[in-house]
């Protein structure tokens, strides 16, 4: 427990630290808040960084490793779950609240048009805007992990990949699954008591919004630990906290209301738009067994199956590429640019998708005459 102790102090301490420091800097009115949001994100990998070096405990426990094989699903959980659990709560928030919702995107439409006017761009109409927002949740369903993936694994390599399992091998999981969503909630609060998510015009602010918080990351934190613990490796739930960052005003798209109640929804952290995430979290806290340590694999055994991961790691990257190619070939079209650059980025993107597509057929080729994977030859 002596590492999970540093690791905790070093983590709050530079997180604290740099959070007070913007709030005398003007807090979130600062112009550099977001980034300093999004540097806040990598102080937990730092702050394991750091205890490793103190403790020298080396770094076969954080789960770098992806363990692809055999666990193919919890990725698919990572990458698409909370997505899902978002629109659930969107669904469940619209139902209740059925004069805020609008297919039309009438208030997300006018200020993207603002937005665009502000900044000097040529006038687009709003069926012009209204597709370049569908062309944005399609990107995030497709895209959001991977954009994200850098600042997500700054904190899932602290949360899930080191904090999580200290915690399991000293206390049960449940209690394990409490004390991870608790710390993980408090670390946010100096962000939360800047106005973030929950905002300040409330009564009792910000220990309200503070307290929410915990609770909300108990549940997603749940979700984001399951799927770690299953796999063995943070990388599913980096993939996870893309989805639900880049993913998580998605509802707020079809709403009408320019303030909702934070506490309410439709964002993923109010009780009605977060309901998807609640039920996942007590789904996985009441159902999920204690994880058996696994006996000693046989030698060969082992050795095979890491042969078989890293033979998939190509495979896994160039099927990414492939999506993010296409999907910037329709993207470009959404956007106000002459004809010939569209044009020209399109047949550029789906001319690299064909030629990583040929790269995958001949990765599996490869895979198949049992041939090791080198990455460098791609």
């Amino acid at each position: 427990m002596k590492g999970l102790r540093i690791y905790l102090v070093t983590v709050f301490v530079l997180t604290y630290a740099a959070a007070f420091w913007l709030m005398s800097a003007g807090g979130a009115a600062n112009p550099y808040a977001l980034m300093v949001f999004s540097g806040f994100m990598l102080l937990p990998a730092l702050s394991v960084l750091i205890t490793k070096l103190i403790t020298r405990e080396g770094w076969r426990d954080i789960g770098f490793r992806p363990r692809f094989r055999g666990h193919i699903r919890y990725y698919l959980i990572g990458w698409f779950g909370p997505t899902l659990l978002i629109a659930l709560g969107g669904l469940a928030y619209f139902l209740i609240f059925p004069g805020q919702f609008d297919g039309s995107m009438t208030q997300i439409v006018a200020i993207t048009q603002q937005q665009l006017a502000e900044a000097g761009m040529a006038a687009a109409d709003e069926r012009t805007v209204r597709l370049m927002m569908a062309g944005q949740l399609l990107l995030g369903l497709l895209a959001a992990p991977l954009l994200n993936i850098i600042t997500t694994t700054g904190e899932e390599l602290g949360w899930r990949g080191y904090m999580l399992p200290k915690l399991i091998e000293r206390y049960s999981l449940r209690v394990a699954l409490l004390l991870n969503g608790l710390i993980w909630g408090l670390w946010h609060a100096p962000m939360i008591a800047m106005g973030h998510n929950y905002g300040l015009g409330y009564a009792g602010a910000p220990w309200g919004g503070i307290a929410a918080m915990v609770g909300f990351c108990f549940f997603a934190g749940c979700l984001f630990g399951y799927i770690s613990v299953r796999t063995g490796s943070f990388w599913p739930a980096s993939l996870a906290h893309g989805s639900l960052n880049g993913m998580a005003a998605g509802a707020m798209y079809f709403c009408n209301d320019p303030a909702p109640n934070p506490f309410i929804g439709p964002l993923p952290t109010g009780v009605i738009g977060g309901c998807g995430f609640i039920i996942a979290g007590l789904l996985i806290f009441f159902l999920w067994k204690q994880p058996q340590q696994p006996a000693a694999a046989d030698q060969h055994i082992r050795r095979r199956d890491e042969l078989h991961q890293r033979k998939l790691v190509a495979p896994v990257i160039i099927t990414v590429l492939v999506v993010l190619q296409c999907t910037a070939a329709a993207v470009i079209w959404l956007f106000s640019l002459p004809t010939a650059v569209k044009a020209i980025v399109s047949v550029g993107a789906l001319a690299l998708a064909a030629l990583t597509v040929s790269v995958l057929v001949s990765r599996i080729k490869e895979i198949r005459s049992g041939e090791e994977d080198d990455l460098s030859q791609y």
